[in-house]
């Protein structure tokens, strides 16, 4: 567990850079902005990141994998042909995107917004895609490349660049200034990561730029080839999650309004802020070792001390987020985002399901289960969709909660079985019991009622208890690492 606290710490920088500034910009629109203001915002920025999904090809595994190939035997060559080769692929999926949307704009602000007058937006965004899939491809080089502190010093610099952006153009232009910025902050991200590569570049072979490669249609079909079919998978999963997020968005605007997502944005924003912090020690440490072992029973000793770490460390921390969910709503957004109070019980114990979800996942990507991997993601965000459409006729804007914490608990279930059939699953007894543990202490800090001083005290009794009892001595000292570090 030592290395897995390890790799969260040190991949951190840069998700604790963009966790600071996703507060700060949280906070500064949600007082400039307002709750309809930030739904649209927030709506804006689900259709960017859907749309740099689709133009993005989900080829940023491949990318790291063939650039850290070519780079660890000195082929520079190499290397350029695989930036060139993505960023060419990346121009001609973003072409296509950008015929469709210049074609039916009207309707797709429509269907996004529920009005047509923000059809400029959608062709504004789509730049804004492509820049931030180029971008994309440099950050995985360098990653390729072995320079993550490059990484995380770009990623800190177009962030910062980024917060300073949204700030005057917001303050100048109001809620068009918020569309402005997600160009402008794309298009400096890109700047700065390509700024890095060709420094790194210059290091090796003292080269102050990157000339393009010389490529014959074969060579090129040869390097895209390899780099898509690594991606494509990561592309159908990408593609999946962000449409049934854009969708979600957009029924609850047409239900509710745009404050009702002003409200999701919330918890959704809430959640984003912890998840990185597990998903990184994830890839960084659990996808790689597992992808490297051929023997169940060292596969399910990772498992278990990945899924241990889970229990342990994400436990308290949902905890303490729902203890002081008032709070936290007053110091990231404001007192006109309370209502979103509401959301949070169920959707923080969906998360504890997710995380679950997203180890087993890794585990069947690292054993190379991509179909049935794929099945079930596209199964899971079905299953989400429908329920949740369902659900927002019945329960309002906490039909997303509903939703989402019934969808993951059963497909967790779904997955959990099929590992233990097809995968020699196994988990160790000691999981079950703080998996239980964790469940009842979870249910009574989220679901008892709140509003009484007794209680209060309660729940942070036994949060403390966890802590000082569930936790090993070596553990504890862990969790101290892993919130300091």
């Amino acid at each position: 567990m030592k290395r897995l606290v390890k790799t969260a710490a040190v991949m951190g920088v840069a998700t604790f850079a963009g966790m600071v500034t996703g507060v700060l910009r949280a906070k500064f629109t949600a007082v400039f902005l307002g709750s309809a203001g930030v739904g649209i915002f927030a709506q804006a920025m689900t259709f960017f990141q859907t749309a740099e999904t689709v133009c993005g090809l989900g080829i940023t595994l491949g990318i790291t994998k063939y650039v850290s190939e070519a780079w660890s035997r000195g082929d520079l060559t190499g290397v350029r042909r695989i930036i060139f080769s993505s960023l060419a692929m990346q121009c001609v999926s973003f072409a296509v995107c950008l015929a469709a949307a210049a074609v039916f704009s009207g309707k797709i602000s429509e269907l996004i917004f529920s009005t047509d007058r923000y059809a400029g937006v959608i062709l504004m965004v789509l730049a804004a895609a492509l820049f931030s899939s180029f971008a994309g491809v440099m950050e995985s080089t360098l990653l390729g490349m072995r320079k993550a502190d490059l990484f995380s010093r770009g990623r800190v610099i177009y962030l910062s660049a980024g917060l300073a952006a949204i700030v005057l153009l917001v303050l100048a232009m109001g809620l068009t200034g918020s569309f402005v910025y997600i160009l402008l902050s794309a298009a400096v991200a890109f700047l700065v990561t390509s700024y890095f590569v060709r420094k790194n570049f210059k290091s090796k072979n003292k080269s102050p730029v990157i000339p393009v490669p010389e490529m014959s249609g074969g060579l090129f079909r040869s390097v895209s080839g390899r780099i898509l079919s690594y991606g494509g998978i990561s592309l159908a999963n990408l593609a999946a999650s962000w449409i049934t997020i854009l969708y979600i968005r957009s029924t609850l605007i047409r239900y509710a309004g745009p404050s009702a997502n002003g409200l999701y944005q919330v918890i959704f924003a809430m959640s984003n802020y912890y998840t990185p912090f597990f998903t990184n020690a994830f890839w960084g440490h659990v996808f790689p070792k597992i992808s490297a072992l051929k023997d169940a029973k060292a596969v399910n000793l990772e498992l278990n001390t990945a899924l241990r770490f889970i229990l342990l460390f994400l436990t308290p921390i949902l905890g303490a987020i729902a203890l002081f969910k008032k709070e936290l709503i007053l110091l990231i957004f404001s007192g006109e985002f309370l209502p979103g109070m509401e959301l949070f019980p169920m959707y923080l114990l969906g998360s504890m399901f997710y995380m679950l979800i997203y180890l087993l996942g890794t585990n069947m990507l690292a054993s190379k289960r991509l179909k049935p991997f794929l099945l079930m993601n596209v199964g899971q965000n079905l299953f989400y969709a429908a329920l949740f459409t369902v659900f927002i006729k019945k329960m309002g804007i906490l039909g997303i909660s509903a939703a989402y914490l019934i969808t993951n608990a059963v497909w967790f279930a779904v997955i959990f079985v099929y590992q233990l059939g097809t995968m020699e699953l196994k988990i160790y007894a000691g999981n079950v019991r703080i998996f239980a543990l964790g469940m009842v202490l979870m249910a009574v800090v989220f679901f008892a009622p709140s509003g009484y001083a007794a209680l209060f005290v309660v729940k942070c009794a036994m949060l403390a208890a966890w802590l000082v009892f569930v936790m090993g001595k070596r553990e504890k000292a862990l969790f101290r690492s892993f919130i300091t570090r």
